[in-house]
């Protein structure tokens, strides 16, 4: 499964490092000199304010956060969809004020490596999800449930799908697509804000784009235009 964005600093400072004990988590770092966002999705963040010592909870966000710059610290761990895990909030905070105090990315990324087993208990996740969250990603949202279904191992209902996946992350799987394919058009919109985002659009599987505009408004709480003219201070 390849990995979504799940933030967007616009700075090529920040410090990532891949933790090989929780498949496709990392950790990341950065000095953010301007405003930056923490987008939606269907993954989990914990960022740490390191001035003001702050932590910022962020799981299957379906809205666009942004937050200050000035020349503030940030670290933080992302899990993608595929990863479930359960942490006491009060040891996670104590664990991010020891991180806070280590000498650099390379020691405290060394820590988190040793106990990150410690703080963050992962969970078995449901096959089914395993298989889904695999296939959606790999169509960046572009599939219908009904679709889903038929690629899984064993037989489901489409009641049992829903179910499962509102256990797992309160709401269904054709939400869950609708955030992957929005990931999917901020991304090509931040790699190149001048490509015909209509054809785009359409191509992703909006029906035009004004369907593309609502629901980017949606969630990330402004027009494209808007979002590419702010991320690019």
């Amino acid at each position: 499964m390849k990995e979504k964005v799940c933030f967007e600093v616009f700075s090529d400072n920040i410090y990532i490092e891949n933790l090989e004990d929780f498949s496709k988590a990392f950790y990341y770092e950065w000095k953010a000199e301007s405003p930056f966002c923490l987008l939606p999705g269907n993954g989990s963040d914990y960022l740490w304010d390191m001035e003001q010592s702050s932590l910022y909870v962020r799981e299957f966000p379906d809205e666009c956060l942004w937050m200050d710059g000035n020349g503030k610290y940030y670290l933080g761990i992302h899990f993608p969809a595929d990863i479930a895990v359960r942490y006491d909030p009060d040891g996670l905070r104590r664990w991010f004020l020891k991180l806070s105090s280590l000498e650099n990315a390379n020691e405290r990324g060394k820590c988190i490596r040793q106990e990150i087993g410690t703080y963050f208990i992962k969970e078995k996740m449901h096959p089914l999800l395993l298989e889904a969250v695999e296939e959606i990603s790999k169509e960046n949202g572009q599939i219908a449930v009904e679709d889903l279904m038929g690629k899984f191992s064993y037989d489901y209902s489409m009641r049992q799908v829903e179910r499962i996946f509102k256990d797992a992350y309160g709401y269904g799987p054709k939400f869950f697509c609708r955030k992957e394919r929005l990931l999917y058009m901020v991304e090509r919109l931040l790699a190149d804000s001048k490509e015909n985002i209509a054809v785009e659009a359409i191509e992703a599987g909006y029906s035009d784009r004004a369907h593309f505009q609502r629901e980017f408004k949606r969630f990330m709480g402004m027009t494209p235009g808007q979002f590419v003219e702010k991320s690019r201070g």
